[in-house]
């Protein structure tokens, strides 16, 4: 794993998108969602973009359940590749 996914996957990004669903601060997390899903997928972090896709289409419906579910899908992977890293 390259520097640039280290670092991505240990940004705040994740905890300022996560507050931006519960506050129900949806363009923030819309703009948050969007910038993460760019950069995941240049870095080429195939486990992520179809979780930023869906999670865009959530945050654009303004469904908060549906959003919260999801970000709790894309912290248990980065938590996940965190782990394996800090293994290595």
């Amino acid at each position: 794993m390259t520097e640039e996914q280290i670092a991505f996957l240990k940004s705040y990004e994740f905890l300022r998108l996560g507050q931006s669903i519960s506050h129900q601060n949806w363009t923030a997390a819309g703009m948050c969602a969007q910038k993460m899903h760019r950069q995941a997928m240049n870095l080429e972090l195939k486990d992520f973009e179809r979780l930023f896709r869906n999670l865009k289409m959530a945050v654009a419906r303004k469904e908060k359940k549906p959003a919260l579910d999801i970000m709790a899908q894309i912290i248990a992977r980065r938590v996940a590749m965190l782990n394996r890293i800090s293994e290595e």
